[in-house]
């Protein structure tokens, strides 16, 4: 039961892409809408099918008004500090790619689903997602499959 309402609050979070202040083509690829809330469940449904030992790949999408940068930043510092002191991350990173303004690219990696989940589940993420809630900061969720290198660089292309 915990598990479908990690999932119903992932898909929800995931889907609740604020478009405040950001164009709508920037949110988009194509005519699909970023994240996919398929994707998730999909995603969800298959590591459900493998166990839950599968690894988890996230790639993550904020829009980010200089106004609320600070904000953003020290939420993102404490989400990372905590975040990098489990047991099963293996990597979570946050970029700023010069080119936007307001863009920021984040990725992490967790050896499993279950550990994803965990980490999805807990207090400091939930203060992070209130952060970008009351900041109005839009964010993008994308759950990747085996990302190669080629992905990750198109993630930044796409994303």
């Amino acid at each position: 039961m915990r598990a479908c309402l990690a999932l119903v609050a992932l898909v929800a979070c995931a889907s609740a892409v604020s478009a405040a202040r950001v164009h709508s083509e920037s949110l988009t690829i194509g005519n699909s809408w970023m994240p996919n809330a398929g994707n998730i469940q999909r995603w969800y449904q298959e590591a459900g099918k493998k166990g839950d030992d599968e690894p988890a790949y996230v790639a993550f999408r904020y829009f980010v008004e200089p106004d609320n940068r600070k904000d953003f930043i020290d939420a993102w510092l404490k989400l990372e500090k905590e975040t990098t002191k489990e047991e099963d991350v293996i990597i979570f990173d946050l970029k700023k790619p010069v080119s936007d303004n307001v863009e920021f690219i984040g990725y992490g990696e967790w050896k499993s689903f279950k550990a994803y989940l965990q980490h999805y589940e807990s207090d400091y993420v939930q203060k992070f997602l209130d952060v970008l809630a009351e900041n109005d900061i839009p964010y993008n969720l994308e759950p990747l499959v085996r990302p190669d290198v080629s992905e990750l660089v198109s993630l930044l292309y796409l994303l």
